[in-house]
């Protein structure tokens, strides 16, 4: 009775308190199960009361169009797949997409192991069953086109939404979430194969959580506090699958799943959210726009502009009226950039690399206008620039000490530490005590010099312009060590790649990065800072962190650290015995010490060849998840060119009475050497991946039709080269033929890069093999300017390259001469003389 008295007293107070929570509905796009599971969590465990939100959740059925009720404000909130873009694009320009939750769809193709159904392009004249919905998604389609599947010769059939039609033969293929069948499958022992877009790199987005712009017109901040507290859902779910699938089986199992089937959709699910490690719910900007090129490329998307504001960004910044009309009167903004000033900012081809291209883009973003570069070689040139307004702003170092009543200036947008560059031999160095009286370079920082100076008297403090400078004079013990910016450090230490200098130490000093702007634009000033203030702190790092890739190195000598202080341990036990029981103990105290040198040396050498197994283990692991990413990344824009190819073709097919056969014959032409390319890279990529795979098969090839292979291959980038070859046409090998194409072909398209890099006029290539006694050689020359000697012995190092980062890689000559000494089992050396340069492949004869 007590009970019920209370009840009553406080159910008013209840229901006043729900009255005062924001009304808000979340239209689900399918039946209840985990793939909704955030949103429930978020609901049964308060995450949107917190945020002041009453949700109601509607739930689906088959007459309901999500996108559309979202679109005309029947709901405020909306689950979508990845149709969602042209379903924007297309029909609905009021929606704007908040997160995507999966990162890669869910959607898959699956047949039965017993049809015989293996491989995609095995689907000609098969039966798939598919929704309309699945039918209309790009990435289901692009699989198919890609594979080159006749899509006349498929018979599509009306999803009945069960799995027994695959499984009493009823189809050949169901299209189906990787979440849900493959268990029904799994449990009943029924083989089955999966045929997955991201394997093409067809890699969509899918669950976008949506709502409107009226909504977000209206109340921006109920927006922001739905994304946010749904994705504190999502993250309590799949932290907490067990409990939330409790909660699923109690308040949403309208479909009567069971728990083991629950929580087999959770894990499942969880792996596409955080698929490669992706922050939950991100959206990449570039991946979005390759799902748009895709849709466009297949007729799905009637506009050919992809829109800008498709993606809600909370951190966007909000102009004031004064604002608004100062950029509604500009079409571009101009800035000053100097033409070489890497790491920060430099001008390639007319584009901008470096640091600022990476702000640049934010700001455009943030801004809604383009930015139009202006080439400076000086801060002199870009300071005048500015004042006589032939640009709007330029990228400005706070050291540099400009005192100027016509210059204003923003905020920092970028914040670079200073780090300490030492050879290495000694421990991790954090404060400047550690540097008494030794000799330090400092960059160019006239704040930081005399703040040093100031503080720590007791340091031999020089300033350079030149951080290869300092790094020479560490290398020859003629100085202790280099303190400058990081990014600068870096990117000098990969442009030297001095390995007798590592960065050891990190400090609080930092140099900020702003924009100086004419005074008179004290607007634009306005509009920059809230744009800086916008940009979230983990794009700061994102960039932050493309650009300082090398690591701080703590100790560099762990075995010799382990070695002297287990030594030490050891002396001070023998001396605690000594004295305590010298006269008993003398003599085994003797015999421990005269053995002692000899036991840690042993132990040590065990443990070094312990440690070098481990670092090759490492390195072979490291170097194959490397090459699986790479693969990843190479896979989807060669999808996408195939695709492209593919709608060429069908185009032509359809158009051939419009062109003359001349116009026929050269494009199939073309299409044929493309065609022939795309096999090329994608087999390229697998030979890569087969090295760190024992099962490769070797095959018997002729080296003189292997080399006409290469040239033709690498002819369609420089036709302008004259060939000398002399190879013995007899010269059969058994071996592993493609990867000794790969190596030909590093070998000569890094000769037609440094043609092009000292524009070389008279291009010669020469190419030899003969056959020795015990041994198969093959020369490949070239005239591109030869190789200086001071690097000649590092171009077969990991990373060493002599270009920036957005033009080379450094791995090309690496993989190269890994697989032909640890694959092929030859060697391959290099020499070099005047403007020539010899690359030379051994190959033991056993192999013919």
């Amino acid at each position: 009775m007590y009970r019920y008295f209370l009840y009553l007293i406080f159910l008013p107070i209840l229901l006043i308190a729900n009255e005062h929570l924001e009304k808000i509905s979340l239209q689900l796009s399918w039946f209840n199960q985990f793939q909704f599971a955030g949103y429930y969590i978020a609901k049964e465990k308060g995450f949107y009361k917190d945020y002041g939100l009453n949700v109601d959740i509607k739930y689906f059925n088959f007459n309901i169009d999500v996108v559309k009720d979202v679109n005309e404000n029947k709901s405020d909130f909306g689950i979508a797949r990845e149709t969602l873009i042209p379903e924007r694009i297309n029909n609905y320009n009021n929606l704007v997409a908040l997160y995507a939750l999966f990162q890669i769809s869910p959607l898959v193709l699956i047949s039965k192991k017993d049809s015989n159904i293996n491989e995609i392009k095995e689907f000609y004249n098969k039966r798939i069953m598919l929704t309309d919905n699945d039918y209309i998604q790009a990435s289901i389609k692009a699989l198919l086109i890609a594979n080159k599947v006749d899509l006349d010769s498929i018979k599509f059939l009306k999803h009945t939404h069960n799995v027994n039609d695959l499984v009493n033969n009823n189809t050949d293929i169901i299209s189906a979430y990787i979440s849900k069948t493959p268990y029904f499958l799994e449990k009943n022992h029924i083989p089955f194969n999966i045929f997955s877009p991201k394997d093409l790199g067809f890699d969509f987005y899918s669950d976008f959580l949506f709502t409107n712009k009226t909504l977000i017109k209206k109340d921006e901040d109920k927006v922001i506090a739905f994304k946010k507290a749904s994705l504190l859902g999502w993250q309590y779910a799949f932290n907490n699958i067990e409990e939330s699938v409790d909660i699923i089986l109690k308040k949403y199992n309208s479909q009567n799943l069971t728990k083991d089937e629950l929580i087999y959709e959770a894990n499942a699910l969880k792996k596409l959210s955080y698929y490669k490690n992706n922050p939950l719910g991100d959206i990449d900007e570039n991946k979005l726009k390759r799902i748009y090129d895709i849709y466009y490329l297949m007729g799905y998307i009637k506009n050919s502009t992809y829109p800008s504001d498709l993606v809600f960004d909370e951190y966007k910044p909000i102009f004031s009226e004064y604002e608004k009309e100062f950029l509604k009167d500009k079409d571009t903004f101009k800035m000053c950039v100097r033409k070489n000033f890497l790491p920060y900012e430099a001008i390639i081809d007319g584009n901008i690399i470096g640091i600022n291209s990476e702000y640049l883009r934010i700001f455009e973003k943030k801004i809604g206008k383009s930015i139009t570069l202006v080439p400076v070689n000086t801060l002199k040139e870009s300071i005048s620039k500015l004042k006589n307004y032939e640009c709007d702003f330029f990228s400005f170092f706070d050291e540099s000490n400009i005192e100027d009543k016509d210059i204003l200036f923003t905020k920092s947008y970028m914040e670079l530490p200073f780090v300490l560059v030492t050879t290495g031999k000694d421990s991790f160095i954090t404060n400047f005590e550690q540097l008494k009286n030794k000799k330090i370079f400092v960059e160019n920082n006239i704040n930081l010099f005399q703040t040093l100076k100031r503080n720590y008297p007791y340091i031999h403090l020089y300033t350079t312009y030149n951080p290869s400078y300092a790094f020479k004079k560490i290398s020859e013990n003629n100085s202790d060590g280099y303190l400058g910016n990081i990014a600068n450090v870096v990117y000098n230490l990969q442009k030297e790649y001095n390995t007798d200098v590592n960065i050891t130490g990190n400090f609080d000093y930092k140099t900020n990065i702003l924009l100086a702007i004419n005074s008179k634009n004290f607007l634009l000033q306005n509009i920059l800072n809230k744009v800086i203030s916008n940009i979230s702190k983990e794009e700061k790092e994102l960039i932050l962190n493309n650009y300082t890739l090398l690591k701080y190195k703590e100790v560099k000598n762990y075995k010799t650290l382990f070695i002297v202080l287990i030594s030490s341990f050891l002396v001070i036990s023998l001396l605690t015995i000594v004295y305590v029981r010298e006269s008993i103990l003398k003599n085994k105290i003797q015999k421990l010490n005269e053995n002692l040198e000899k036991r840690v040396l042993e132990e040590s050498l065990k443990n070094r060849k312990k440690d070098e197994m481990l670092f090759k283990q490492t390195k072979l692991a490291a170097m194959g998840e490397m090459i699986n990413n790479i693969a990843h990344q190479w896979r989807q824009p060669l999808n996408r060119i195939n695709l492209s190819v593919q709608i060429i073709e069908n185009i032509l097919k359809e158009n051939k009475n419009l062109l003359e056969q001349q116009d026929l014959n050269i494009i199939d032409k073309k299409i044929l050497h493309v065609n022939k390319n795309i096999i090329y890279m994608s087999n390229t990529i697998e030979d890569f991946m087969n090295f760190f795979h024992p099962n490769k098969e070797k095959n018997l090839f002729n080296l003189s039709k292997l080399i006409m292979k290469a040239i033709i291959l690498i002819q369609s980038k420089d036709s302008d080269i004259y060939f000398e070859i002399n190879v013995d046409k007899k010269i059969n090998i058994f071996n592993f033929e493609n990867e000794l194409l790969q190596v030909i072909l590093v070998i000569l398209e890094n000769a037609i890069d440094n043609f092009e890099l000292n524009s070389s006029k008279n291009k010669y290539l020469g190419i030899f093999a003969k056959k020795e006694k015990k041994k198969i050689t093959l020369t490949i020359r070239d005239n591109s300017g030869g190789i200086p000697s001071s690097i000649i012995d590092k171009i077969f190092e990991p990373y060493f390259t002599t270009k920036f980062k957005k033009e080379g890689s450094g791995i090309g000559l690496y993989m190269a001469k890994i697989l032909i000494e640890q694959s092929i089992g030859g060697k391959l050396d290099v020499n070099s003389d005047n403007s020539f340069t010899n690359f030379i492949i051994t190959l033991p004869k056993e192999n013919e």
